[in-house]
């Protein structure tokens, strides 16, 4: 069985295998820029998961004046300053507390174990953890005391 979808519907989708017709240069190349590429190669879980029908050509390189390499030099000339830097240090007269909806501690604990917010917190709440039963999540300094 097989199901054909446009590339604006596949975001946030990942498959086992996709194959990506491009056997009709003239009717892609209007309609096909880096990012639409970028989304359509990008759904196969594995190399081995994605088929080319036809010969892909790759889109011209990014030119030096081109709108996102402008974009990143002003993004390195002006850096972001996080907002709410004063997370990472708790004075000593405060309890800080973090509730985050992870959508996969299994996912995501490398992220939650090195982020400097939660390991400054006192009090950590994962919701939508959807962790397994049977399985240790290690976060240092930390202990679990509920799961449901």
């Amino acid at each position: 069985m097989a199901e054909a979808i446009t590339i604006h519907k596949s975001q946030g989708r990942s498959e086992s295998k996709i194959v990506i017709d491009v056997r009709n240069p003239s009717k892609i190349k209007n309609h096909m820029d880096r990012q639409k590429w970028y989304v359509a190669f990008s759904r196969a879980r594995s190399l081995n998961g994605l088929y080319i029908l036809g010969a892909f050509k790759p889109p011209n390189e990014i030119k030096p004046d081109d709108n996102v390499n402008a974009e990143m030099n002003r993004l390195r000339q002006n850096p972001l300053v996080p907002k709410y830097q004063f997370l990472r240090v708790v004075p000593e007269n405060v309890i800080q507390i973090v509730s985050h909806n992870t959508q996969s501690i299994r996912k995501h604990i490398t992220t939650i174990v090195s982020d400097q917010v939660f390991s400054s917190s006192h009090i950590v709440t994962l919701q939508e953890s959807w962790a397994i039963d049977n399985e240790s999540y290690n976060i240092p300094d930390f202990e679990e005391i509920s799961r449901n």
